[in-house]
């Protein structure tokens, strides 16, 4: 899936844009527990999947890499967009209420422990990136 593939990017770069802006709100949030977690993202549509391994470095930024994944992170793409945005249906979503409403499957070693902290630091970047763009 080219466009997502396309959409995590520009995620990535951004995060990077927004961090240099906010050095100082790293420490702000507690998921530094979760450095070195890697995981697998899997996202679908009707027609396509796509998957890219992710990871939190040392510096709280998420970067791609080829490292073994510990766990599965799996959406639709409408899920991730929405997860973007913050919202679905006009009420707040994240990845809590996705997860619970079985719009996210989380997979692997440990997953409810390891998923859910790659997802708070999803949630932390998703955050960040809707602060700057208002």
């Amino acid at each position: 899936m080219p466009k997502v593939d396309k959409l995590i990017d520009g995620l990535l770069k951004l995060q990077d844009v927004i961090f240099e802006r906010e050095k100082d709100m790293i420490n702000e949030f507690e998921v530094d527990k979760a450095v070195g977690n890697v995981a697998q993202i899997e996202v679908y549509d009707d027609k396509e999947n796509y998957s890219v391994r992710l990871k939190l470095d040392e510096n709280l930024r998420i970067v791609k890499t080829d490292e073994e994944p510990m766990h599965l992170i799996r959406m639709h793409i409408d899920t991730l967009i929405d997860l973007i945005l913050g919202e679905r249906g006009g009420r707040p979503f994240d990845f809590g209420r996705a997860y619970a409403e079985g719009h996210i499957e989380f997979m692997g070693m440990d997953y409810h422990l390891h998923a859910m902290k790659m997802a708070k630091a999803w949630e932390k970047a998703f955050y960040r990136i809707r602060k700057y763009l208002r």
